[in-house]
């Protein structure tokens, strides 16, 4: 077996192969991802999102899942005070034939706290041991 320091995986990846009970973490940057594939699969009006991470990964993300993220992002970026935003997956009933029932939609939780979650989140990231020089 080999050392995975031996392995070809990004170093996010060598801290979870490290630390299998650790946070899991993944912290996808543009240099990570291989390439994103974004369109209907055959018989489907929805599009989807694939990505495909340099370590093999495969993430498909459905339409709706992409657009709430980016509402999330587009009403942080474009509101003057706005600074952070929670969004919990919430069912909703009586929706339209093909819509997706659960939604990302805004939760009620102060800014400061999100903020205070994320660093406490990204802090445990940088954490966890690498085999990393």
């Amino acid at each position: 077996m080999k050392n995975t320091g031996e392995l070809d995986v990004t170093d996010g990846t060598r801290r979870l192969l490290e630390c299998p009970n650790g946070p899991r973490i993944l912290a996808i940057r543009n240099r990570d991802i291989k390439r994103v594939l974004i369109g209907p699969p055959r018989d489907r009006r929805h599009l989807r999102t694939i990505m495909f991470l340099d370590n093999g990964v495969v993430l498909v993300f459905h339409q709706a899942t992409v657009e709430n993220l980016a509402r999330g992002m587009i009403s942080i970026t474009t509101h003057p005070l706005r600074r952070a935003v929670s969004l919990k997956s919430m069912r909703i009933d009586g929706r339209k034939e093909g819509y997706a029932e659960y939604q990302l939609l805004e939760e009620e939780i102060d800014e400061d706290e999100i903020i205070s979650r994320i660093s406490d989140l990204l802090s445990e990231e940088s954490q966890v041991p690498s085999s990393t020089p």
